[in-house]
């Protein structure tokens, strides 16, 4: 195992997942500087939008695994998971449309919500194809492609909130889908013309019943996830100030950004460890070993950076966001755990349960975080959310010691049989 090769790769990956995240940052840290209620308004949108996101990013999450297993034996893989990504954006499109109805949020929000809601299917196709492309050794050129995207991100937000035609949350989030739809058309291209991959789609049921087998547990807990943190988010929102809901959703923000480090590692986790599904046995120690030494020293840099996170946010190093992001560090650093754990479980081919486990930051942690809510201050909610994921990475950690000691039993008995 070249694990310099995998620690190139989970950096390049989680820097162009981190780039892309990052956009939402930005468009807060924009609006920060504006109005606190446009602020709010647009981290509203945007957390209700991230709900068909997550979903999209949970349905796809196989690709790359199952991409790297068939490639050498089926040409129809690719257009088999572009038809799979087109149906399942389109359907959550659809979804998206039918909750902006129910939704109880200012008219500002909802207009801001509906304008990402068009950049839902693009998004979701976008998010396959760089799964394509990254499995075929293309990593570094989507990190630099999501480098520019952010760039321009941050020039059409400047455009169009000077341009006066709607609010300033509204214009940000139509820059948003644009940059998105940008994306879909130059990943297109580095499927076609630099990487040779045919991408047609196709209707490949059993192909599309494999990959959603990969991702229907992280997409039930994409949804409860995302729905939890949004029933936070509203909690807040109807019991707090504009100041708390705007700390808040900076908060959850860095959160966001922070766990893309370790959705990064365990991809290229994944990549590295499915080409050599013959062996992953023997890999299990030194790909547990990589992820925690990833995981902490991803957090120490976290630490020295936020000082200066605080003051691209505020403008100012505050006491009171440097104590949210302190407690966001741990959140998800338990959460990394949690995901390398569930990684190398999906390797060895236990993929429905293991993904629910992390399922305690809602079923545990948000329940804590509403009962402790303080007006005054988020450290309790942050709290309650650390102590749900404690528990997800120490259910992964138990069940993937059960799963090794189940494989090693299971290949000593066949080499005894054979013999």
């Amino acid at each position: 195992m070249n694990y310099w090769a995998l620690t190139r790769q989970s950096l390049t990956i989680s820097g162009s997942r981190l780039v892309a995240l990052s956009m939402v940052s930005l468009d807060l840290m924009i609006l920060g500087r504006l109005s606190l209620a446009e602020t709010a308004d647009f981290a509203l949108a945007v957390q209700f939008s991230q709900v068909y996101i997550v979903l999209g990013l949970g349905l796809t999450v196989g690709v790359n695994i199952a991409f790297n297993m068939k490639k050498s034996s089926s040409s129809s893989i690719p257009g088999s998971v572009v038809g799979y990504a087109l149906l399942v954006g389109s359907l959550l499109f659809l979804m998206s449309m039918a909750m902006g109805v129910v939704m109880q949020v200012s008219v500002n929000a909802r207009d801001s919500y509906y304008a990402l809601a068009v950049g839902i299917i693009p998004v979701t196709i976008y998010i396959a194809l760089c799964a394509l492309i990254e499995a075929s050794g293309g990593a570094g050129w989507v990190f630099r492609l999501t480098a520019g995207a952010a760039v321009v991100n941050v020039i059409l937000d400047v455009f169009l909130i000077n341009l006066g035609w709607s609010s300033p949350a509204v214009a940000v989030a139509c820059a948003t889908t644009l940059v998105r739809i940008l994306l879909l058309g130059f990943v297109v291209y580095g499927c076609l013309v630099r990487h040779r991959i045919a991408i047609w789609p196709n209707l490949d049921l059993p192909e599309w019943k494999n990959l959603f087998s990969y991702g229907r547990s992280e997409a039930l807990v994409g949804l409860i996830f995302t729905g939890g943190m949004s029933l936070l988010f509203a909690y807040v929102n109807s019991r707090g100030h504009e100041q708390l809901v705007a700390l808040l959703a900076i908060g959850i923000n860095f959160l966001n950004i922070a766990s893309v480090i370790y959705v990064g590692m365990t991809r290229a986790v994944g990549n590295v460890a499915s080409e050599r599904s013959a062996s992953i046995l023997g890999d299990m120690k030194g790909l547990a070993i990589f992820g925690l030494a990833y995981v902490a020293i991803s957090s120490v840099g976290l630490h020295v950076a936020s000082p200066l996170l605080s003051w691209l946010y505020l403008g100012t190093i505050s006491t009171q966001l440097l104590s949210i992001f302190f407690l966001a560090i741990w959140i998800v650093a338990f959460d990394g755990l949690a995901m390398l754990f569930i990684t190398l479980l999906r390797l060895l081919d236990w993929r429905a349960i293991p993904p629910l486990l992390r399922l305690s930051l809602i079923v545990v942690g948000v329940p804590l975080s509403l009962s402790w809510f303080d007006p005054a201050e988020l450290g309790p909610v942050f709290n309650g959310l650390l102590i749900g994921n404690v528990v997800a990475a120490v259910l992964a950690a138990v069940l993937l010691v059960h799963a090794v000691a189940d494989r090693t039993r299971k290949e000593v008995g066949a080499a005894q049989g054979g013999n």
